[in-house]
């Protein structure tokens, strides 16, 4: 039998190491981590930085959560950014973060606090690349055509913030997005301020039709110019074309500047039923 002692001491031993494995087990997890919109970054540009959280415990968690560039040997590096958000028990919720990022890879630590503890977890980020990125626009619980060398965006990750998507240079689209007000306003901004947006046919084979709240996307003049962006209405589906005649078109269109054809619009007017013209005092988007 073992002395009294020796059998507190066992027991103030276990005691403890149930205590922190329950406080383990509690932490909020961190399981996904995607860098811009095609999993790179864009040098010298705001960049989206979304994370997948998960919540194991019984409680809720609700608190600020901070991510912030450090240097290898663990300083940090500018400001910290922040954001409150709330996870249910037993749920995952995306997380979404908007740092400038320069030309070199970097360290990002998150960090939080959870019932008193301070917790961390790194991420190694990938180099950035001086391109902007290329997209499809597809909804979360929808299949969609895989286009090989264009990545898949989910439409429920896409920044409901302006100036958010300043990595982003192109986008196909052939469907209508299923978007609150804050995420419609940013994706018109984004189109305003200088992206290049393809619209094709759904699924069914027919034209998108968008409502008031997507004005003045609405009309199907092609190219329709606005502001420093340009929106290509194409009369196919997506899956209809080859890989290789959607390279000639993606092409064709980036390498183009939207500015130039803007101002050759205006040196060589057509009707207006073809274009959209912008100039000092045209109406933003709303």
């Amino acid at each position: 039998m073992l002395p009294a002692n020796l059998y507190l001491k066992w027991l103030l031993v276990l005691l403890v190491f149930v205590v922190t494995s329950e406080q383990v087990a509690e932490a909020i997890e961190f399981h996904d981590i995607r860098w811009g919109f095609n999993d790179r970054l864009t040098a010298y540009h705001i960049n989206p930085v979304t994370v997948l959280v998960e919540n194991p415990d019984s409680t809720p968690f609700e608190g600020e959560i901070f991510f912030h560039q450090e240097s290898f040997r663990g300083q940090q590096i500018d400001i910290a950014l922040a954001a409150t958000t709330y996870v249910a028990p037993f749920e995952k919720k995306w997380l979404q973060f908007y740092p400038y990022i320069s030309d070199f890879n970097a360290n990002w630590r998150i960090s939080w606090s959870q019932k008193g503890i301070q917790h961390s977890k790194t991420f190694l980020s990938p180099r950035p690349v001086s391109d902007k990125s290329i997209i499809q626009l597809v909804a979360p619980d929808r299949l969609s055509t895989v286009i090989p060398g264009i990545k898949q965006f989910p439409e429920d990750l896409y920044p409901p913030v302006t100036g958010a998507t300043d990595a982003l240079q192109i986008m196909l689209l052939d469907h209508l997005p299923r978007w609150e007000k804050t995420r419609r306003e940013a994706f018109k901004e984004w189109v305003y301020s200088g992206g290049i947006l393809h619209i094709f046919h759904n699924s069914n084979g027919d034209p998108l039709l968008f409502p008031d709240s997507y004005s003045p996307l609405k009309r199907q003049a092609s190219p329709a110019y606005y502001g420093n962006g340009v929106v290509y209405y194409h009369q196919q589906k997506l899956n209809d074309l080859s890989y290789a005649e959607l390279l000639r078109t993606l092409n064709a269109d980036k390498n183009s500047s939207v500015t130039s054809k803007i101002l050759n619009v205006k040196k060589n007017p057509v009707q207006e039923s073809d274009a959209t013209y912008a100039s000092c005092d045209s109406p933003r988007l709303a």
